[in-house]
């Protein structure tokens, strides 16, 4: 999203509007007291509005438009019916194209636009059917935050406030005997830079905690009516293309592992799939190792801190992730192996089953917790902004300013050098390298990994998809090896949990013995996987 100043016409049948919003979940109470805050009322533009919307949001009995993530909806406001078209966007930004209808039918002629059109695909009127419905209660009013508070942009009176409808709903979501509530705040930019948003979010979580929203009422009312579960989000292989800039590196580098982070909260609170979380830390890992390799050329105060902030929200996440990693790749693979051993294996399970529920139990409480809103927000708005070049400009890093104009390669080449050559020293005799040389190896590998996958679009793609490739093979053995040690750990945890349990101690010990055996089998593998790695061309100049 761009961080320019943006103005967004009002709907018109024939066009698309694009949607810039940021959705807020709070209690009842927190909902009221944001209401009455002077960062509302203070701001305030024109009348408050109070309505009573009723949404119902139709689909092919196949759900056609869902799979092409749109929601098509006719929304019944006092007398009249709007039908809206709505494409699923970044959780932030949406299309939207709007008209009115007759009734609570929708009218699929009314959706004139060619791209809409297009959005829609082939569908028929008499295939829709009604799947859910929204009933709530809108109280909402348009309020100007001044541009000089928001990052990014300096004080000057020439530049206008951002415009921005504050809507609290009340009510909720129903799909046939099914219904949740909902109790949201949703921030629509009219007219201004898209981080005022963030920022007016920030200024409501001080008043009453709120939390950051990724899904849609409409993505809400889908897994309500199918009874889903929320699904765990890997992003396509995506890097910072050829002539970027270091500042525009940067900012796409850190927009990609924010939306890799955000897309994976549901399900990572969720817990049925293991992968929500997992997606999750390495999203948080992939930030701090951003934040990392762009400290040439970050503030250091505020990088720290954020580097902080973000390792306790992947500790917060890591119990359950150890346990879903032991339970899938250390524990089941010797299940199917030694059936025979049902009993003792069987204890193991249930005693890391207990163990990963208190994980999830943490992960829950993690997000839960209000500092960690802060700190999604503040990244937001950071990020939006680029807010880096304001932290600079008032240290007076003039230098610091310029190299943000500079080509990546610049930069790239010198720290994909600097990483290389650390992993290299620090793999040097492999075979005789001990557990703690080889665990400081494998931090150092995917230090290396991250930084290339980041920057290899700015190189040739043959020479670097090689290096990448066998860099991950490598790391990969060496994440299991560190498995196996965590294992080690968890095993005794679960044992000392549960003293005098002699089906748990024989499993416990079938499962250290299984996989040491395992590692020093794959350690003639391990050796040609690092001396593939060592061989390999640095695809960088």
């Amino acid at each position: 999203m761009d961080t320019s100043s943006v103005d967004i016409p009002p709907a018109d049948t024939g066009h698309r509007d694009t949607e810039v919003e940021l959705k807020l979940t709070a209690e009842e109470s927190a909902l009221k007291s944001i209401m009455a805050a002077a960062a509302i009322t203070g701001r305030s533009v024109g009348k408050p509005r109070t309505r009573e919307l009723e949404s119902v949001y139709y689909d092919t009995p196949d759900l056609r438009l869902k799979r092409r993530r749109i929601a098509l909806r006719v929304r019944r406001s006092g007398r009249s019916w709007i039908q809206t078209l709505k494409t699923d966007g970044d959780g932030v930004t949406r299309d939207e194209w709007e008209a009115p209808v007759a009734g609570a039918q929708p009218d699929l002629g009314a959706i004139a636009a060619p791209e809409a059109r297009a959005q829609l695909g082939l569908v028929l009127p008499d295939e829709l059917r009604p799947v859910f419905a929204t009933r709530f209660t809108r109280r909402s009013r348009v309020i100007e935050v001044p541009a000089d508070e928001v990052d990014g942009h300096a004080p000057t009176p020439a530049v206008d406030p951002a415009r921005i409808e504050v809507a609290f709903d009340l009510g909720s979501v129903v799909a046939g005997q099914r219904e949740q509530p909902v109790a949201e705040i949703e921030l629509e930019l009219l007219a201004g830079p898209p981080a005022a948003l963030w920022h007016l979010a920030r200024e409501l979580h001080d008043v009453a905690p709120v939390h950051l929203a990724r899904a849609s009422k409409a993505a809400r009312g889908y897994r309500l009516a199918g009874d889903e579960r929320p699904a765990p989000y890997k992003p396509a292989k995506a890097s910072v293309p050829r002539g970027a800039t270091v500042d525009e590196a940067l900012e796409t580098i850190l927009r990609q592992c924010f939306e890799h982070w955000l897309a994976n909260e549901d399900a990572a609170l969720d817990g049925s799939d293991p992968e929500g979380v997992h997606q999750m830390r390495v999203a948080l890992r992939r930030m701090r190792s951003a934040l990392k390799l762009y400290e040439p050329v970050l503030p250091p105060e505020r990088t720290h801190r954020l580097e902080a902030a973000l390792k306790r929200v992947a500790d917060g996440l890591g119990p359950a992730r150890d346990q879903d990693v032991f339970l899938a790749e250390l524990v089941g693979p010797l299940e199917a192996a030694m059936p025979e051993e049902s009993e003792a294996l069987g204890a193991v399970r249930a005693a890391a089953a207990e163990a990963r529920a208190a994980g999830y139990d943490r992960v829950r409480a993690t997000i839960a917790d209000p500092d960690y809103t802060a700190l999604v927000l503040e990244l937001g708005e950071w990020i939006e902004a680029r807010g880096w070049r304001d932290d600079l400009a008032r240290a007076g890093d003039a230098e610091t300013l310029a190299t943000l104009g500079r080509p990546m390669t610049e930069l790239a080449d010198k720290l994909l050098a600097r990483h290389h050559k650390k992993v290299l020293k620090r793999g040097r005799h492999f075979e005789r390298l001990s557990p703690e040389a080889r665990h400081r190896l494998r931090i150092a590998c995917k230090k290396l990994r991250y930084a290339a996958e980041f920057w290899r679009g700015l190189y040739k793609p043959k020479k670097a998809r090689a290096f990448v490739k066998a860099l991950s093979g490598l790391q990969d053995d060496l994440g299991h090896l560190n498995d196996v040690a965590t294992a080690r750990s968890l095993i005794a945890g679960l044992v000392e949990a549960r003293p005098g349990d002699p089906a748990l101690a024989r499993g416990a010990g079938l499962v250290i013995a299984w996989h040491a055996r395992g590692a020093a089998e794959a350690e003639p593998r391990l050796a040609r996987d690092w001396r593939a790695f060592a061989g390999t061309k640095p695809f960088w100049h």
